[in-house]
């Protein structure tokens, strides 16, 4: 079978984010995270369809067929990854007492004590 060589052009740094990318995709297979592999494969999918509308590519344009995979994948995973900083940042927030509930919780609490022993 013959081997024919395709190319796109890209942005400077899209050469860089799909390096990031892949070595995001090979450590979450590695680690067995499925979870991250499946939200990655849910943005890709996504992606994938929106850069393959039939109004944004033309038959037979392989390069632009090529180039669009390319960068639904960069795009999904770099979703994938801001999605997982969000969710940490959320958990971390979410542990912080912000409103003094347990100042409330306690105060209660103690109300609940004096009203028991009345």
């Amino acid at each position: 079978m013959a081997t024919r060589t395709l190319s796109f052009r890209s942005t400077d740094d899209f050469e860089r984010r799909l390096d990031k990318a892949a070595r995001y995709w090979e450590t979450a297979r590695a680690n067995g995270d499925e979870e991250e592999i499946e939200r990655a494969a849910r943005h890709f999918e996504t992606c994938l369809l929106r850069a393959l509308h039939p109004t944004r590519t033309e038959r037979g344009r392989t390069s632009r067929i090529l180039r669009a995979t390319t960068e639904a994948f960069v795009v999904a995973v770099e979703r994938a990854q801001r999605d997982a900083e969000l969710e940490a940042a959320y958990r971390e927030w979410a542990a912080v007492d912000h409103e003094g509930e347990k100042y409330r919780r306690g105060a209660l609490e103690a109300a609940a004590e004096i009203w028991r022993e009345e």
